[in-house]
């Protein structure tokens, strides 16, 4: 609930008092009816207002979207800019969702991925038209042996970095057993077992995952550059610095 809605709220209260008030008095006074009709129409108001801007997808629900495009687009800008160090100049597939072109969200970190890193190269895995009807979950969809042959349709790709992070039992990946293998980037865990992603990470085998930090409410809102507002949730681990935040990844 933003600060606007709060002192609508407030002053709802007040006007309920105010009816109240008037309500009683009415019968001693009858040039009160006008006050307790105006009363009821800011009330009836007031009440239109926190519907629309908290329920029904009105500013405040915006407000939160927008929020949150901005935490998204944070992770792309501190991807990109840190890709750009690690590895510049390669190319880069992004592994992503089906779907992620009609996403507001993927769309904002991808389009600060491009702009602090280059041209980017999405795909992702191909959905059956019946998988809805049966009930098939997208992650289920998104296998070892599902991105192994995504990965082998870019084999000129230096850079292959996971949007939603990698599936149950990563090692069996063609990707985990090439000597010389691209430079892997997580924008997310996924459902990767801690311990062995520790030990990746630690031998740079993946160069960096982003994970979120403990105790941070989402409701805290973004700041003003995409630096800060990363701060404000996440950490970028790699191998020098996957020591100190063991604990966020196992």
């Amino acid at each position: 609930m933003d600060i606007t809605t709060i002192i609508v709220v407030a002053l709802m209260a007040v006007v309920l008092i105010v009816m109240l008030v008037c309500k009683k008095s009415m019968a001693a006074s009858p040039m009160l009816q006008p006050i307790l009709f105006l009363c009821v129409a800011l009330e009836l108001g007031g009440v239109i207002y926190v519907i629309y801007n908290n329920v029904s997808g009105g500013s405040g629900s915006k407000s939160i979207i927008k929020g949150q495009m901005a935490f998204y687009h944070s992770r792309g800008y501190i991807a990109g800019e840190y890709l750009a160090k690690v590895a510049p100049g390669k190319k880069m597939l992004l592994i992503a969702n089906p779907g992620w072109d009609t996403s507001r969200m993927d769309g904002a970190l991808i389009e600060a991925l491009k702009k602090n890193y280059g041209e980017v190269e999405i795909d992702t895995i191909v959905v059956p038209p019946n998988a809805e009807e049966q009930g098939i979950m997208i992650s289920e969809l998104m296998t070892n042996k599902a991105l192994d042959a995504i990965i082998d349709k870019h084999p000129d790709a230096g850079i292959v970095a996971f949007l939603y992070g990698l599936p149950e039992n990563p090692q069996r990946m063609k990707i985990f057993t090439k000597k010389d293998h691209p430079v892997i980037f997580l924008f997310e865990m996924g459902s990767a077992d801690g311990k062995w992603l520790t030990k990746k990470l630690a031998d740079g085998t993946v160069s960096g995952v982003i994970v979120s930090k403990r105790g941070v409410k989402h409701t805290t809102p973004p700041k003003r550059n995409d630096k800060d507002t990363f701060d404000v949730r996440y950490i970028l681990v790699n191998k020098d610095n996957v020591d100190a935040n063991r604990e966020r990844i196992e």
